[in-house]
């Protein structure tokens, strides 16, 4: 989320941590599930036991991000939620190995409640390793701020055109799976390349699946550690490229 958004609004639930964000320039939005690694949520001693009520929680995403980079892999995180505490201020407490660190929680009040949009006209599908994608779009950046995709029946073209410079990459055959495009017709639309590198450099574990339509935002859903959908706008321009 941190490519995206500084701070978040989070719903906590029995099994689940959800957010959804956009950015401040409403190019790009996410939805991001962790289900399978909350482990239990308790009651602290002399609150009521009843049924586990949902709750929206403001969180730093900045500083989240800090904390996580120091836990080490597989390492279990212990998070206690004061809200409010008795100084009259919701508190967070993180435990990680033996250092514990606290920090507010933020208002949600301010903070945006995106609806993730319904998109019929994504005609072209494909799944791809998120690592396969991100090394075929950094070579764009050395000529172009922007990235051309185009799905046809036959793969992925990658495509990037610069002042003086082109560059073009073809994924097909065992690089990619499931391609489908409705009545064999290509799709294409051009994107932001900033936004697209620095989010699949941060699922480029997972195994994506990606929905392309022509002048229509990219949808990328995936399924791993974490669940989530990311939509990114295109840039329409009848004559780029």
């Amino acid at each position: 989320l941190n490519v995206l958004v500084d701070d978040t609004r989070v719903r906590v639930s029995r099994d689940a941590l959800t957010a959804k964000v956009v950015d401040p320039a409403h190019v790009a939005m996410a939805e991001v599930r962790l289900g399978d690694v909350v482990d239990a949520f308790q009651r602290a001693p002399g609150v009521a036991s009843r049924e586990f009520d949902p709750f929206d929680v403001g969180l730093d995403v900045d500083k989240l991000s800090d904390l996580f980079k120091k836990a080490k892999k597989d390492e279990m995180i212990r998070v206690k939620m004061d809200l409010p505490d008795p100084s009259g201020r919701d508190r967070l407490t993180f435990h990680v190995g033996g250092m514990t660190r606290e920090m507010p929680a933020l208002d949600t009040d301010g903070m945006s409640d995106p609806k993730v949009p319904t998109l019929d006209a994504l005609h072209g599908t494909f799944e791809v390793a998120g690592k396969t994608l991100y090394e075929a779009v950094r070579p764009c950046e050395v000529v172009s701020d922007h990235t051309v995709l185009t799905l046809t029946k036959d793969g992925l073209n990658v495509y990037a055109e610069g002042d003086v410079d082109k560059v073009s990459l073809d994924l097909n055959g065992s690089e990619i799976g499931a391609v489908s495009v409705l009545n064999g017709e290509p799709v294409r639309s051009i994107f932001p390349l900033d936004y697209l590198q620095k989010f699949l450099k941060v699922v480029k574990d997972e195994r994506l699946t990606v929905r392309l339509g022509t002048d229509y935002p990219v949808c990328i859903t995936w399924d791993g550690v974490t669940t989530g959908t990311y939509l990114l706008a295109p840039r329409i321009e009848s004559d780029a490229y």
